[in-house]
């Protein structure tokens, strides 16, 4: 089980350091979450997701990768994937169009698929974890 004090902060550096095991973090959104997750359960392992997940956008299949697989104590295996909010100052054309524009039919796939391998499907926005 992870400890609360082996969870660091660290400089900002992409990678995060869980039970002496580093985590490649794309984002600092993906870092906060890990955090957040680390402090508020039970989580026993962290890896980088190795799916991949098809799913529908404009009529063509595209594919996506989540962000996590993570473990916890009681052997609950959660994909989280990491979605921030768009900001205000900005409009979808400054911010790769796709990221917002197909978070709704990534995030259908990843729960279908999740509700067959009977895992839990997460998004972390920033601020809260919501189970989809």
């Amino acid at each position: 089980m992870l400890i609360k004090k082996d969870v660091q902060k660290l400089i900002w550096n992409r990678t995060k350091v869980i039970d002496d095991k580093q985590i490649r973090c794309d984002s600092k959104l993906e870092y906060r979450g890990l955090e957040k997750l680390c402090k508020e359960f039970n989580v026993t392992n962290v890896e980088r997701s190795t799916l991949i997940i098809p799913y529908i956008y404009e009529e063509k299949i595209r594919h996506f990768n989540p962000d996590f697989k993570i473990t916890l104590d009681d052997g609950t295996i959660i994909i989280l994937e990491c979605k921030s909010k768009i900001s205000v100052n900005k409009t979808k054309k400054e911010v790769r169009p796709l990221y917002f524009l197909t978070v709704e039919q990534k995030m259908e796939a990843l729960k279908e698929f999740c509700l067959i391998h009977k895992f839990k499907c997460w998004m972390f926005n920033g601020s809260k974890f919501l189970e989809k």
